[in-house]
């Protein structure tokens, strides 16, 4: 298990508790940022980004951050 597998396998198992603030104070379950980093891994493979490629991703701090 990667780095990143045993981050969204700690994020699921907080399911309802918040698990961080948005940048306009909304919280955010664990429930709700599992499904966004699934989304987000979802688009990346459809655009065909492969275990091993490289992204560059230029972010503000906040929610997308952790989405990433």
């Amino acid at each position: 298990m990667n780095l990143a597998e045993r981050f969204l396998d700690q994020i699921k198992s907080r399911g309802k508790d918040i698990v961080l603030l948005d940048p306009n104070g909304t919280p955010v379950s664990g429930d709700e940022l599992a499904i966004a980093i699934e989304a987000f891994a979802s688009t990346l493979d459809a655009a065909g980004v492969q275990s091993g490629d490289r992204v560059l991703l230029q972010l503000p701090n906040g929610s997308e951050f952790a989405i990433a």
